[in-house]
């Protein structure tokens, strides 16, 4: 029976030993008394809501977050803030939906290790989500804009961020580029054509706002303005100026020159006078006129430069007479810098405050390579700053003004107002090269064709038709200038003038070619 005895005693102590055992583990209870809680009890929120706080009357730590659950899920996260406060994260709450969070016994603990013994709920709904709405966009709806713009903007009733780029069109094509700030979409359009309309499309998916919401499509139609061919005067359109990709008068509405280009001064001088130019303008129409200068052949600008000035001014004296404006082409096929140099430098001084003339600083570079052309023409650039702040630059383009890829790629930088010249012969140069010219205007490049034939390369053989009035078409469509090739009288092709016989104006269509025809013809339209 001692034995018994002694037996039931082990027993008893063993089971207070567990069961003290026990307690230590899990630490004492203790009572916590909730001061507040944010948001309230029954709280109607935003499911923008980030977290929840519980504050209590005494300092708190977590023993078991697994224990802080959101409607039965374990929350993501949960830490203490100023000693007492416990931070519940929400983690993404949906809307129109009703939550309960229990801080559940054994989830907290004070600074002496008690356990809280009793659980803490707190009870909220969310509010129904606002639908992502459009509430307004620049331009409005069915504006005119200028061919010029380069960007839209759609302003959302919320913040938006952007899903897929590639949903965002401009009449069926992906847009070069687009971006958010806040509440505000801004979407890149690449040049645009005149007299043209437009469907932007921000397709369902393309973005979204916080909650994730973004099956909706969003709209915008638009209309850019006819660009104006300029029949005169300078005295109404004035200085010219870049805009994007588009050329554009003092008052910023994009427009086009046509005009033609005379022939080299050294060679053909007798149409470097008053009387041609007058002609041209007043017959023809021309808005521009290329004085194209002459540089290393015999009796050119290396040899005689005086004898280039004195037709070079004489074409210019004209053009701002007729009130037209008028390219001051550096016809060189190497580079000359010293020279051209002092040459637009000279010019610039005389006519500084003219907003007639544009420069053209290298009628075609053949072998070099556009880092040679680029560092050349950001030479010239300067020195004609210097003096003429605001004129139009024409950068010429290796192989002959075709090679637009290279500047399209790696542009001039830190200058204003400048454009980048094609050349074409229609029948040389056909789809391959107006692609090239479409690809650099959609990088932003803005181009002038300075010189253009019909025909051949060479400037002779028979004149393609069809690829002149698909390079026609193309430079309306995308607001192009240009000035075809060329016042003179060879015995060529690309010669407008019939023969040496021939007046330098008052010309009959007995005094032209058929070049010189066809170009009048499309001038006078």
């Amino acid at each position: 029976m001692k034995n018994l005895k002694i037996f039931i005693v082990c027993i008893c102590m063993g089971i207070f030993f567990v069961a003290c055992s026990s307690g230590n583990d899990n630490g004492n209870e203790a009572n916590f008394l909730l001061l507040s809680t944010v948001p309230a009890e029954n709280e109607i929120i935003s499911p923008t809501t980030a977290s929840v706080t519980f504050t209590f009357d005494k300092e708190i730590y977590i023993a078991d977050k697994a224990k802080i659950t959101l409607n039965g899920t374990p929350v993501s996260d949960a830490g203490v803030e100023n000693k007492t406060s416990l931070r519940v994260s929400a983690g993404s709450l949906k809307g129109d939906t009703e939550y309960t969070l229990i801080v559940d016994k054994g989830a907290i603990k004070d600074g002496s290790n008690n356990l809280n013994k009793e659980a803490f709920s707190l009870k909220f709904k969310t509010t129904k989500p606002e639908d992502l709405s459009l509430v307004s966009t620049n331009p409005p709806e069915n504006a005119v804009v200028p061919v010029s713009t380069d960007s839209v903007v759609f302003v959302f009733n919320k913040v938006v961020y952007i899903v897929d780029k590639t949903k965002i069109t401009l009449n069926g094509s992906a847009v070069p580029d687009a971006w958010v700030s806040g509440t505000s979409l801004k979407i890149k359009t690449g040049p645009l054509v005149g007299d043209t309309e437009y469907t932007l499309i921000v397709a369902g998916g393309a973005i979204k706002d916080a909650l994730n919401n973004n099956k909706d499509a969003f709209t915008l139609h638009f209309k850019t303005e006819k660009v104006s061919t300029i029949e005169g005067t300078v005295t109404q359109h004035g200085f010219l100026a870049v805009n994007g990709t588009a050329l554009v008068d003092q008052q910023g509405k994009a427009v086009a020159l046509h005009g033609v280009s005379l022939g080299w001064h050294n060679w053909w001088p007798r149409f470097y006078n008053e009387k041609t130019v007058t002609w041209l303008r007043e017959d023809w129409k021309c808005a521009v006129v290329r004085a194209a200068i002459g540089v290393e052949p015999d009796g050119a600008y290396l040899s005689k430069p005086q004898t280039a000035f004195d037709c070079l001014y004489a074409v210019i004296d004209a053009a701002i007479k007729n009130d037209i404006y008028v390219i001051v082409d550096w016809h060189a096929g190497d580079v000359h810098l010293n020279e051209a140099k002092t040459f637009f430098q000279t010019v610039a001084q005389k006519y500084k405050d003219r907003p007639n003339l544009i420069y053209e600083l290298y009628n075609e570079p053949d072998y070099e390579t556009w880092s040679d052309v680029k560092a050349y023409s950001e030479e010239l650039i300067k020195a004609i700053r210097e003096i003429a702040p605001k004129n139009i630059i024409l950068v010429g383009s290796p192989q002959w003004d075709q090679a637009i890829d290279k500047p399209a790629a790696d542009p001039i930088k830190g200058y204003n107002n400048l454009m980048y010249t094609v050349h074409f012969y229609a029948a040389t140069h056909g789809q391959w090269l107006r692609d090239a010219a479409t690809a650099a205007l959609k990088k932003g490049l803005p181009i002038f064709v300075s010189e253009c034939g019909g025909m051949e390369a060479s400037g002779d053989g028979a004149i393609n038709k069809t690829e002149w009035q698909k390079w026609l078409d193309w430079m309306s469509g995308n607001s192009v200038s240009w000035a075809a090739w060329s016042v003179s009288d060879k015995n060529e092709t690309c010669s407008m003038i019939k023969n040496t016989s021939s007046p330098v104006s008052g010309w009959t269509d007995s005094d032209l070619k058929e070049w010189g025809q066809i170009v009048r013809t499309e001038l006078r339209k």
